[in-house]
């Protein structure tokens, strides 16, 4: 599971405003179903076992409803193809499909939960984890990390992943443990991009954006050429420059 695509959408919607650094990093807005397939947190069709069809024409919301009830009809038990379609309904202002799915959706989740707490695993947990962060049940996305956190041992991308998770929890403060997992990575890795994109966060968190702008620097060779998240953390760069010139 590609679990790295949350913290790049934190340099996206990163202001330069340390106190709001985090703001509205967790939740999938609402407002646009292609973003209810929880693309924030490693969720997507395929992961729902669906593929896209490039002739179907109609609306997004449409295509992947139908496809979610062919793939819920064959597996029942797929518990993020339920939480994308109940996010879908919502989306789509059909609330009494919506409320039908979320609770099957919570049904398996408890179920899931229930047998994790006995034998935890880190697919399942993992599974568990983007249900409930789609969902906004931040705390029990902690607490299923939590079962497994023993065995994540220095896995790199986990650890950053439960920086997130605690951060989301904790009304998107970094500070403390999430931070404090970071820096672990970045000890072993220095390089590790997702990392220093939360790393920088913090810093303009605390309020120091020299160590922001540093953290920037460092991920700019690691992003892809020309691509969006690279002029973004250009033009944050610069504006942080413009700041301190104004401060002169």
């Amino acid at each position: 599971m590609n679990r790295k695509i949350t913290v790049l959408a934190l340099a996206l919607l990163l202001p330069l405003d340390a106190a709001l650094a985090f703001k509205g990093f967790g939740a999938p807005d609402a407002s646009d179903p292609s973003r209810t397939s929880a693309a924030h947190s490693g969720m997507d069709m395929n992961h729902a076992g669906m593929k896209s069809d490039p002739k179907d024409n109609r609306p997004i919301g449409e295509k992947m409803i139908e496809r979610l009830k062919e793939r819920l009809a064959k597996e029942p038990d797929n518990l993020p193809a339920w939480v994308m379609l109940a996010n879908i309904y919502k989306s789509l202002d059909r609330n009494s499909e919506a409320a039908e799915a979320s609770a099957t959706a919570n049904q398996r989740m408890a179920a899931m939960a229930e047998r994790l707490e006995k034998n935890p695993e880190i697919p399942d947990t993992l599974t568990l984890v983007d249900a409930c962060t789609m969902l906004g049940r931040y705390d029990d996305a902690v607490k299923a990390y939590a079962r497994i956190e023993n065995q994540i041992g220095d896995d790199p991308d986990l650890l950053v992943d439960y920086a997130q998770t605690l951060a989301r929890a904790n009304h998107q403060i970094m500070a403390g443990k999430p931070l404090e997992l970071v820096d672990r990575v970045l000890k072993s890795k220095p390089q590790h991009l997702e990392a220093l994109l939360f790393a920088a966060a913090a810093a303009l968190e605390a309020k120091d954006q020299d160590k922001a702008r540093a953290y920037w620097e460092t991920a700019l060779p690691l992003v892809e050429p020309n691509s969006e998240l690279e002029q973004d953390l250009r033009n944050k760069i610069k504006q942080l420059e413009k700041g301190k010139g104004k401060g002169k």
